[in-house]
C-alpha cells in the first residue's frame, strides 16, 4: 500500500493549529501544563484561587463558569476544591494585552516597596515566611535572597498580585539560599542576567514571564542562570519571549566539585526567538566552555515548549555530560535542532519535533536517541556531527523514533574513523523526499530492521540488515501519527534491552515483539505524559503586510519633500530626501485617530551619524521616540535601537542593520566588516523599518540583512525589535500621537530618507486580491522579453506576482509553467529562443496564497543570433553519488544538489560526487559561465567548479547568496574564459550538501548579467 504521506501531514497541520501561545495566564494555583495561553491543568490546595490574565472575564472548569467571588483590572477570584482542575479562562472586550496589575487584589499582609524594605523582610523571614512585593513597575534593584526555608517550609517571594510586579532594565536578583520559592514576577526589557541562582539547593522559580530581555549589546549571557554550587533547583512554567541572549543557563566550571547538579527545568515556553546574529541566543544552555563537557550536570529538561523560538542553530545546547531531554515540544523553529553540543551519555526521549531546521543535531558519545517523533524538517531529522572539536559520535543509539517527511533521514558531515559504533535500529522513516540513510554511513553505523517508505523522490539508501520496506499506515491523531492495527510496523521491532518504553513513557510489551517507531501501540491506557505534554502548536503569522489595510498618506517619489515641513536644512535628492544634522521635519498629514501602521527607510552618510523619529502628541509635549545610530568610544557603530517615552528610556535592542559585532577592531579603525575594510555604511545597505500601533501598543520592526527565512519574498527579513504596551505607568500616562517627526541628530553629515507611508490598520480579509492591470510585453534586445504591469492600488504591499508562460492563450496557468514568482515590478525574462511566440498568463497571488484570475499577453521575439547556451541540470551527461538529480516536487524542474547527508568537502573535491556538463561550443570565443543556484543558508551555499578549460584544471570555490530563491551567480574563472569551438567538460563537484544547481549558462555578451532566476525584482514605489 503505497499511499502518500500529504493527508497523514495534513492531519499534522491541523492538530498544530490548536494552540497558539500569547502571554500564558497566571495563577496562585500550581500551574501543571499550559495548553494555551488561555487553558492549562492546575493543582489547587483548596479555597480562594487567583486568575490573571488582561481582558479575563470569567473561569471555566469542566466547561462550566465558576462563581466569580472578587474582580479586578485583569484578575478574578474563584473558590475551587482541592485536586486537579483542567481550566479555561476566557476574556472580554478590554483592550491590551499584558497582564500588569491596574487594580492590585486585597493584601492584608505587609508589603515591601523598595530594594531596603525587601532586604529587611528578608532578613526577618523564617522558614514558611512569605515575603510579599507590593504591585508596580521597579527599576535598579540590586537584591540577594540569603534567609533558607525548609523543604516542607520554603520562603516565599511573590508579588502582591501574580505578574502585578515588574522589574525593567537594571535589576539584578540572586537567590543564595536554600528552599526559596520565587513565583509570579514579570521581567521587561531587563538588559543583563535579572535573576540568578547562587550557591543555593532546594529553590524553586515558577510562573515568571521575561519579555523581551538580555543585553543589547552581546547575544551571550544568561537572562535566568543557575550558578556553581547550586542543587536541585527547579525552572518551570515560566516564559520567555523575545529574548536577546540566552533565556536560560546553567553554568559549569571546571571545577568537578562545584558543578551545578540535577537541577530540573520543565514546563517552560520559550516563543517568538528571533535570530539577530550567528551565534547566541539559546532558549537553554547547559554548559559554556572546551571544559564544560567534562562535568555531568544531570539535567532534567522535560515538557518544555519551544515555538518560533530560533535565536541560535541550537534550540537547547547541551554542552556537558548525563543530562536528560523527554517530553519536551519544539514548533517551527528554522534553522534550529535539539543539539547535544558537548559531553557524553546524553537522553532525548520521548520528544515531538515538528517543522524545525532539524530534528537532533549530535556531538559526543554514548547518547541515546529514543522515542522521538520528527516530522517536517528543513534538513535531515537526525545529524551526526562527525567531525568537530575532538568529539565524534560514538557507541550512539538511535532506535525506535518515527521519521515523517523530513528533507532526509539520518546525515553526518565529515566522517573519519573516529566516527564509529553507532546503531540505528527498530525506525520508522517515511518521506517523499530526500535519503533515509547514505551509503556513506555504512562502516560508521550500524543499521538494523528499520522501516523504510520512500514516495515522490525521496530514497532509501542504505538499508542495513533486516530491512521492512513498506507503508507504515500512520494515522494523524492529536498531533502524533499512530499506526493502524494492521501496520507492518507493529510487533516487528528487534529485542532492545535499552528501549522499555514508549514516546508517552508508556511500558512496551515484554514476552513478545514490539512496534517499529516512537509509539507502542498496545501499550495501553494513557499516562500522566500524555497529559502534561504541551500542544503542538501552529506556524506564526507575524507578516505585517496582512495589516495593511488602507494608505493613510504617503510620500510622492516626485516630491518627496512635499509631505513634510522642515526645521533645518534638507533637499530633495532624486526620490529622497537629504537632511542635516539638527533637521527636524514635521508630517503636514496628521497620524490616524485609530490603529496605524507607519513604515519609512533611512541610511547614514557616516557611522557617527544618529537619527530618530517621534510620535507627539498634539501639544508636542508628550511623545515616544525611536532613535537610533552614532558610534561607541572606539569607532565602531553603538548598534542600538532604543525607545523613549517622554524622555524615559523603555527598551533598547540590537541594531540589526549595522549590527556592531559585525564589525571588528583586530586592526584599527576604520576597521574590518567580514573581513572587508570598510570606512562608510555600505550605500546599498538601507534601514527599513515598520511601526505598528494598536491601542496603546507599539511594535518597531527593522529588516535583518543577513539573516533571511527560508521563504521570504523579498530581500529582507524583519525582526521585531522593539515592543511594548503603555499601561499609563512609566512616564505619565499613555501618549495620544497626532504627529510624525523625523529627526537627524549628530555627526558631521546627515543622512536620507525615503519611502515614508503612513496606514490604518486592519485585516486585509481572505479574499482574493484583484488582477494586475495594465499587463504589457515587450522585447528590449534579443532574447530578452520584458513584461511589465501595475499591482492592485489597494493593497500593493501586500500583494506579489505569479507568472505562468505556455505557447497558446488557452494554457492552463499550473506550478510546472510558472517561470516567475513572488514578482513585484516587473520581469526580464531572458533565457528564451529567437523567432518565437510565447504566451503569458500573471497572476495577483496575496500573503495568504490566494490568487486573483490572470490576464493574458502574448509577444514574439525577433529573429537573430544568440550570444548564450544553456544547459537545464536534466541535460547533466554523468552525475556520481553522493550528488543526485531531483525534480522540484511542485513545479517538476529538475536540479542536482547532495541530498541532506552528503556531507562537506571544505578543502578539495572528492573523486565522487561529481556532476559533469558536456557543452558544444560551436564558434571560438571569450565567455563568462554563470550559473542558476539555490541555498538555504550560509552553511549550504556553495559547489567546486573544475574544467579542463579553465584555471589550468584546477577546481575553483563557487558561492551563492543565502536569499532562499534562485539566482544567477557568475564562476569565479578569473575573468573571461577563452575557449575554442568544439566540445567543453564542466563539473561540478560537491562541497556543501543541499547547494542546489538548476541551469548553467555560457554566454559571449561579457555586459549582459542574467537576472535572478531570469526574474529582477523591482521594489513597490
Amino acid at each position: 500500500m503505497n499511499r502518500p504521506l500529504r493527508p497523514v501531514l495534513a492531519l499534522i497541520a491541523l492538530a498544530l493549529s490548536t494552540s497558539a501561545y500569547d502571554t500564558p495566564f497566571l495563577t496562585t494555583a500550581d500551574m501543571q501544563v499550559h495548553y494555551s495561553d488561555t487553558k492549562g491543568l492546575i493543582r489547587s490546595e483548596g479555597g480562594a484561587t487567583l486568575f490573571v490574565h488582561d481582558r479575563i472575564d470569567s473561569v471555566l472548569v469542566g466547561g462550566k463558569k465558576l462563581v466569580i467571588a472578587e474582580r479586578g483590572d485583569n484578575w478574578v477570584k474563584v473558590d475551587l476544591p482541592a485536586g486537579e482542575h483542567a481550566v479555561e479562562v476566557t476574556l472580554g472586550d478590554r483592550a491590551g494585552n499584558y497582564p500588569i496589575r491596574l487594580t492590585p487584589a486585597p493584601e492584608k499582609r505587609p508589603l515591601v516597596r523598595t530594594p531596603s524594605e525587601l532586604a529587611k523582610a528578608l532578613a526577618a523571614a523564617a522558614p514558611g515566611s512569605e515575603v510579599i512585593i507590593a504591585n508596580g513597575v521597579y527599576n535598579g534593584w540590586r537584591v540577594s535572597f540569603t534567609s533558607d526555608g525548609t523543604a516542607g517550609q520554603p520562603v516565599t517571594i511573590r508579588p502582591q498580585t501574580p505578574g502585578g510586579v515588574t522589574f525593567r532594565l537594571h535589576c539584578e536578583l540572586r537567590i543564595k539560599a536554600d528552599h526559596v520559592v520565587f513565583k509570579g514576577f514579570r521581567f521587561e526589557h531587563c538588559e543583563r542576567t535579572v535573576l540568578r541562582i547562587e550557591g543555593g539547593s532546594h529553590n524553586r522559580i515558577t510562573q515568571c514571564q521575561f519579555l523581551y530581555c538580555g543585553s543589547p549589546g552581546s547575544t551571550f549571557g544568561h537572562i535566568l542562570s543557575i550558578y556553581p554550587d547550586s542543587h536541585h533547583s527547579r525552572v518551570d512554567h515560566c516564559y520567555w519571549t523575545g529574548s536577546k541572549a540566552m533565556s536560560l543557563g546553567i553554568r559549569a566550571p571546571g571545577d568537578k566539585a562545584s558543578c551545578p547538579t540535577h537541577n530540573r527545568l520543565d514546563h517552560n515556553v520559550f516563543r517568538d526567538v528571533y535570530r539577530i546574529w550567528i551565534n547566541g541566543q539559546e532558549n537553554i544552555q547547559l554548559g559554556q566552555g572546551k571544559h564544560s563537557h567534562k562535568q555531568s550536570l544531570h539535567t532534567l529538561v522535560e515538557y518544555n515548549l519551544f515555538h518560533h523560538a530560533w535565536g541560535d542553530g541550537e534550540i537547547f545546547s547541551s554542552k556537558t555530560s548525563h543530562n536528560t531531554f523527554r517530553h519536551n515540544v519544539a514548533a517551527h523553529c528554522p534553522r534550529a535542532a535539539f543539539t547535544l553540543r558537548g559531553g557524553n551519555h546524553a537522553t532525548v526521549d520521548g520528544n515531538i519535533m515538528v517543522g524545525n531546521g532539524n530534528g537532533v543535531r549530535i556531538f559526543g558519545c554514548d547518547h541515546a536517541i529514543i522515542n522521538n517523533l520528527i516530522a517536517g524538517s528543513q534538513s535531515s531529522a537526525i545529524h551526526f556531527y562527525s567531525h568537530n572539536q575532538g568529539a565524534p559520535p560514538q557507541r550512539v543509539l538511535v532506535a525506535h523514533n518515527t521519521l515523517l517527511n523530513n528533507t532526509g533521514g539520518i546525515s553526518a558531515g565529515i566522517i573519519d574513523d573516529a566516527f564509529r559504533d553507532n546503531r540505528v535500529v527498530n525506525n520508522i522513516f517515511a518521506s517523499e523526499r530526500g535519503t533515509f540513510i547514505p551509503d556513506n554511513l555504512a562502516g560508521h553505523v550500524q543499521v538494523e530492521r528499520n522501516m523504510f517508505h520512500a514516495t515522490g523522490t525521496a530514497s532509501t539508501g542504505l538499508e542495513g540488515r533486516e530491512a521492512i520496506t513498506g507503508d507504515p499506515m500512520l494515522a494523524g491523531k492529536h498531533g502524533l501519527p499512530r499506526l493502524h492495527p494492521g501496520s507492518p510496523a507493529i510487533d516487528a521491532a528487534l529485542p532492545l534491552n535499552a528501549v522499555s518504553h514508549d514516546v508517552f513513557a508508556r511500558p512496551r510489551t515484554t514476552g513478545s515483539p514490539r512496534d517499529l517507531g516512537a509509539e507502542e501501540l498496545g501499550a495501553g491506557p494513557g499516562t500522566a505524559v500524555q497529559r502534561l505534554m504541551p500542544l503542538i502548536p501552529g506556524p506564526r503569522q507575524d507578516n505585517i503586510d496582512l495589516y495593511k489595510k488602507a494608505v493613510h498618506v504617503r510620500g510622492d517619489p516626485a516630491d518627496p519633500g512635499g509631505l513634510w515641513e522642515f526645521s533645518g536644512n534638507a533637499a530633495a535628492k532624486g526620490e529622497d530626501i537629504l537632511t542635516t544634522p539638527g533637521t527636524e521635519a514635521v508630517a503636514r498629514s496628521p497620524l490616524p485617530t485609530g490603529d496605524f501602521i507607519a513604515q519609512w527607510e533611512y541610511r547614514p552618510e557616516e557611522f557617527a551619524t544618529t537619527a530618530g523619529v517621534r510620535l507627539a502628541d498634539a501639544s508636542g509635549r508628550a511623545w515616544y521616540r525611536i532613535h537610533w545610530g552614532g558610534v561607541a568610544e572606539d569607532g565602531r557603530p553603538a548598534g542600538l535601537i532604543a525607545l523613549e517615552k517622554n524622555g524615559e528610556l523603555i527598551g533598547r535592542h540590537p541594531d540589526t542593520v549595522l549590527l556592531r559585532r559585525n564589525y571588528l577592531k583586530s586592526k584599527g579603525w576604520p576597521g574590518e566588516q567580514w573581513g572587508l575594510a570598510v570606512e562608510h555604511p555600505n550605500p546599498e545597505l538601507w534601514y527599513r523599518f515598520q511601526l505598528v500601533r494598536t491601542g496603546n501598543r507599539l511594535v518597531v520592526t527593522l529588516n535583518h540583512p543577513r539573516l533571511l527565512e527560508k521563504g521570504t519574498p523579498r530581500d529582507d527579513w524583519f525582526l521585531p525589535v522593539l515592543v511594548w504596551e503603555d499601561k499609563g505607568l512609566i512616564a505619565g500616562p499613555p501618549v495620544t500621537p497626532e504627529r510624525f517627526v523625523i529627526e537627524q541628530g549628530t555627526g558631521a553629515h546627515g543622512g536620507r530618507w525615503r519611502q515614508f507611508c503612513i496606514y490604518e490598520h486592519g485585516y486585509i480579509g481572505d479574499t482574493p486580491p484583484p488582477a494586475p492591470s495594465g499587463l504589457k510585453a515587450t522585447v528590449d534586445r534579443p532574447n530578452v522579453v520584458r513584461l511589465h504591469w501595475r499591482l492592485p492600488p489597494e493593497t500593493p504591499e501586500s500583494v506579489t506576482i505569479d507568472v505562468y508562460r505556455g505557447a497558446t492563450r488557452d494554457f492552463e496557468p499550473t506550478p510546472r509553467n510558472r517561470v516567475a514568482g513572488r514578482v513585484h515590478g516587473i520581469l526580464h525574462e531572458d533565457i528564451v529562443d529567437d523567432n518565437q511566440t510565447y504566451v503569458y498568463k500573471v497572476c495577483s497571488v496575496n500573503l495568504l496564497g490566494m490568487r486573483s484570475p490572470p490576464k493574458t499577453v502574448g509577444v514574439t521575439t525577433p529573429p537573430g543570433k544568440t550570444s548564450w547556451i544553456a544547459v537545464t541540470a536534466g541535460e547533466v551527461d554523468n552525475i556520481s553519488k553522493p550528488l543526485a538529480l531531483e525534480e522540484d516536487a511542485e513545479t517538476g524542474t529538475p536540479f542536482v544538489w547532495g541530498p541532506p547527508g552528503s556531507g562537506r568537502r571544505m578543502e578539495s573535491p572528492g573523486a565522487d560526487g561529481v556532476a559533469e556538463f558536456v557543452v558544444d561550443i560551436p564558434q571560438a570565443g571569450v565567455f563568462h559561465i554563470w550559473s542558476d543556484v539555490y541555498c538555504i543558508d550560509s552553511a549550504h551555499d556553495s559547489f567546486f567548479v573544475s574544467s579542463p578549460s579553465f584555471n589550468g584544471g584546477k577546481p575553483v570555490t563557487h558561492y551563492t547568496v543565502p536569499k532562499s530563491r534562485w539566482l544567477w551567480n557568475l564562476v569565479p574563472t578569473g575573468g573571461p574564459v577563452a575557449l575554442a569551438a568544439g566540445q567543453h567538460t564542466i563539473r561540478y563537484h560537491l562541497r556543501e550538501e543541499q547547494t542546489r544547481l538548476r541551469r548553467l549558462l555560457i554566454t559571449s555578451d561579457l555586459d549582459w548579467r542574467p537576472y535572478s532566476g531570469s526574474v529582477r525584482d523591482t521594489p513597490v514605489p
